[in-house]
Parts: C-alpha cells; sequence; structure tokens
C-alpha cells in the first residue's frame, strides 16, 4: 500500500536489517548489553544460523540472527506472536548454540552465551512497565545466581509501542526505544520521524523501506502472509473438528451413561415394586406395621397406604 513499509517484526526484514546495519546493531547491543560500541563493531562476526542436524528424523532448525563477539555469543530472536512453547523453543534453541559454540577443551567459564527476545506482544504481565526484562538461573529464596555465564533478556516491543502511540508519552521515548520502535512501525512517515537526525537509525530505515520494495521481499511476505492465513484457517478447522469429536464422544458417553443411570433406575423401582408386593401380603395376614417396615424398606406412610 502507498506509504507502507513491511515491518522488521518478520522474519527475512527482521534479519537484513541486523545483518545489514551493523552500527544500527551494535548501538541496541550497547543500550541493552552495555557493549562498548566500538570494540563490538571491529570484533562482531555473524554466524551461521542453521543448527546441527542430530537425527535422521529431527526437523531443521534456524536461529534469526547470531552475533559472536570476542567470548560472547549472542542469539537475536524476533517473536512476531506468541504461541504455547514459544518461550520453550527459544531456550532449546539457545542451549544448542552453547553446546555446539563449545570447541573440545575450551574452558566453559571462558564463554558467555546472550539471549535476546524480541516479543511483538506483552510477554509476560501488562502491567509491567518494564522494556528490558532479564533473566538469570538463580535460586528462588536468596536468588543467588547459579550460571553467570548465561542470561536471557524478552524486550517487549508492545509496551514500546503502547508508549509512542500515547501522545503524552510519546515525547520521553528513550533512543533505545526508538530504535527497535524500527522494527515494529509500518509506514515510511512514522519511520523518518522517529529517525530523523540519527544516522544510525536512518540507516536501518532506509534497509527497511528499500527490503519492501525489493521483489523477493515482497514474494517472501505474501508466502509468509499466505502461510499465516493458511495456518489459521488449518487451526480453526482443527479446533473446530476436535470440538465436533468432543461433543461426538460426549454424547455417545452421554448415552451409556443414560443407559447406565436407566438400569440402576429401573432395578430400584423393580425392587420397589416387589417389596409393595410383599408388603400388602403381610399388611394382609395383619403383621406389625414397624416389622414390614424394617423388612421392605418401605416407609410407614406408604405401607398404610397401601391397599
Amino acid at each position: 500500500e502507498e506509504g507502507k513499509v513491511i515491518p522488521g517484526i518478520y522474519d527475512m526484514v527482521f534479519k537484513e536489517v541486523m545483518k545489514g546495519c551493523p552500527n544500527y546493531l551494535a548501538d541496541i547491543l550497547y543500550q541493552i548489553l552495555g557493549l562498548d560500541k566500538e570494540i563490538t563493531l571491529n570484533n562482531m562476526t555473524i554466524q551461521d544460523t542453521n543448527h546441527r542436524i542430530s537425527h535422521i528424523t529431527e526437523k531443521e532448525k534456524r536461529s534469526d540472527v547470531i552475533v559472536q563477539i570476542e567470548n560472547k555469543l549472542i542469539n537475536l530472536e524476533m517473536n512476531k506472536k506468541y504461541y504455547d512453547g514459544l518461550y520453550e523453543k527459544n531456550e532449546a534453541y539457545m542451549r544448542r548454540i552453547g553446546s555446539e559454540s563449545l570447541k573440545i577443551g575450551e574452558d566453559y567459564e571462558e564463554k558467555m552465551w546472550i539471549q535476546i527476545n524480541f516479543d511483538n506482544f506483552f510477554p509476560f504481565d501488562e502491567e509491567d512497565d518494564r522494556v528490558i526484562i532479564e533473566f538469570k538461573l538463580m535460586d528462588t529464596k536468596c536468588h543467588i545466581v547459579e550460571v553467570e555465564n548465561y542470561v536471557k533478556y524478552h524486550i517487549n516491543l508492545a509496551k514500546i509501542c503502547e508508549k509512542y502511540y500515547n501522545k503524552e508519552e510519546r515525547g520521553n521515548l528513550t533512543k533505545l526505544e526508538k530504535e527497535l520502535l524500527l522494527l515494529v512501525l509500518d509506514t515510511k512517515g512514522e519511520i523518518k520521524e522517529i529517525s530523523e537526525g540519527d544516522k544510525d537509525m536512518m540507516e536501518a530505515g532506509k534497509r527497511i523501506e528499500d527490503l519492501s520494495f525489493d521483489i523477493n521481499t515482497i514474494g517472501w511476505y505474501d508466502a509468509e502472509e499466505d502461510r499465516e492465513i493458511t495456518n489459521y484457517l488449518q487451526n480453526k478447522y482443527e479446533r473446530k473438528k476436535a470440538r465436533e469429536e468432543g461433543l461426538k464422544e460426549g454424547k455417545e458417553e452421554g448415552i451409556k451413561e443414560g443407559i447406565k443411570e436407566g438400569i440402576k433406575e429401573g432395578i430400584k423401582e423393580g425392587i420397589k415394586e416387589s417389596n409393595i408386593e410383599i408388603a400388602k401380603k403381610l399388611k394382609g395376614k395383619g403383621m406389625d406395621i414397624v416389622l414390614i417396615s424394617e423388612v421392605t424398606n418401605l416407609t410407614e406412610q406408604e405401607i398404610l397406604h397401601l391397599e
């Protein structure tokens, strides 16, 4: 559409921006991790994002962007949408990267593994105002960190967008928040407004715009949209089918339970009718009402009304 761009929340755009705009990436890493920008630019290498397949039945796995800076290995993941198992998948990828990157004979403690998840949604609690949420492996009582060389960050893109679209808060956006907004915004006008006057952000904004009009990116974007629609419809169909199957099973189970209950009720009614006949005979023979009640389990009132 006129004035629109394919935003950086799409994997292909995210990867190309991070790989193609080193100054922009270096500043983001400085803002999040405190890494010296010059050291990052002089030592940064982009790693292969394909994970080693360990079994013939295993599906291909690929991270978005993996950056190595001296002894630090940083995995950057764009999480466009939340789904069950997303964080588990991110965690598994990072653990695998760590194990694959450690060469025989290397000192484990000299390595540093960092996971940065860019979440295009509120990752945990919508009331949580933090843009950067840091996780470490530690005990729950004293907060003693068990592993110092493994850390994970969740970047709350949804919170930044909420702040941007609030007129009162827009003027308080930090540089990092503006840099991250570039990945979410989908119009040229908004990107220009945010990046104006900042060389690194303007470079990233231009990269997003160029990618949006690249025929290969457009083809990929259309295919990605088609896949999402197909997945949505497939999931909807599967949910509907599961619901129908559940209703069918429920009906069948209900019929079975109904039959069981009917048999039970029938037996109860049969026993009661039999007891009534016995009570009539005993009453006709002049037996005491209290004794008849004990024998037949009928109430004294029921027995008195028998003819």
